[in-house]
């Protein structure tokens, strides 16, 4: 990736300093639905990087699927972080939504549903073949491929209740009284 914002550092961030714009948290939230679909949990601030024009990417995502199988992984959680044992900086998206939760940044908490429409609009079939190769991979073709094919194709079809889930969480956090989001 060339023209690379040099200062853009959301580890920084993480650990007390400048918050990013409201651009580049609604970009974010985006790279956070994709996440929650591979169930990567390696999405600390140091894995993203931001061009000069403002085009955010998330990288390293070899953790892809990695904790599908973890209970705690079924919910989103901004104190999931099952890296800390290998001392890595939580992800970028606990720190976001806990500092939404206490009131210290403000986040459209639309900005996510574009996307999750357009994940929701590929078919069931279409999206188990993108993760066909993996699942084979990891366990050959059989039953074990087409379980974690099953999770996966899972995972995308309940994403939207799980964000919206989440966000009632945090935004009953928030106002300190139960409020729902759809």
């Amino acid at each position: 990736i060339e023209d690379l914002d040099g200062s853009f550092n959301l580890k920084a961030w993480q650990n007390g300093g400048k918050p990013p714009s409201a651009e580049i948290i609604a970009q974010l939230q985006k790279e956070n639905v994709t996440d929650w679909l591979m169930c990567n949990y390696d999405s600390h601030g140091g894995n993203f990087v931001l061009k000069n024009d403002g085009t955010l990417f998330g990288l390293d995502k070899e953790q892809a699927f990695r904790y599908i199988t973890n209970p705690k992984a079924q919910t989103m959680s901004y104190t999931f972080h099952p890296n800390a044992y290998y001392g890595e900086t939580e992800p970028v998206y606990n720190t976001l939504y806990r500092k939404f939760a206490k009131g210290e940044i403000d986040i459209n908490l639309n900005d996510t549903l574009a996307y999750l429409k357009r994940v929701e609009a590929i078919p069931d079939a279409e999206y188990r073949e993108i993760f066909r190769g993996y699942a084979e991979e990891l366990h050959g073709k059989g039953n074990k491929a087409e379980q974690l094919l099953d999770m996966i194709t899972a995972r995308k079809n309940n994403a939207r209740a799980a964000f919206e889930t989440f966000y009632s969480e945090l935004l009953t956090e928030r106002n300190r009284k139960k409020t729902a989001f759809k």
